[in-house]
């Protein structure tokens, strides 16, 4: 399980991890309830289904995928901070909503729409 980054708790020489706050400052320009980062990879691609052609389409989204928890209900999100355009991904976490996990690949379905990411950084941080 990966632990809970809080920029007032984690410390570097007295004060809080650069990269945290940087990140999280990012973040709040999206969410401005988020709260805490829980985990990272620095880098997945983002592919859509088409319930038409029945297959994932690459979309025009790829970056550092971000979880965090927010200041209210729903009390999660996840955030993709685009490298290729100003479009990122922002994403809270409902009860409905299914995930699916395996090797590098993240799927998750809400009322609406299917994702999937593909980590191409196998590592999370934090």
């Amino acid at each position: 399980m990966m632990s809970n980054l809080d920029v007032s708790t984690v410390q570097i020489n007295g004060s809080a991890a650069p990269e945290v706050k940087i990140n999280l400052t990012t973040i709040k320009r999206s969410d401005q309830l988020a709260r805490r980062i829980l985990s990272t990879t620095s880098h997945v691609e983002v592919y859509q289904f088409d319930h038409l052609l029945r297959t994932w389409e690459r979309t025009t989204t790829e970056g550092s995928l971000f979880i965090y928890t927010r200041a209210e209900i729903p009390q999660f999100g996840f955030v993709v901070l685009n490298r290729l355009n100003s479009g990122n991904i922002l994403q809270f976490v409902y009860p409905k909503m299914e995930f699916k996990v395996k090797d590098s690949f993240v799927m998750y379905k809400s009322s609406s729409k299917s994702i999937l990411f593909v980590s191409l950084a196998f590592g999370c941080n934090y």
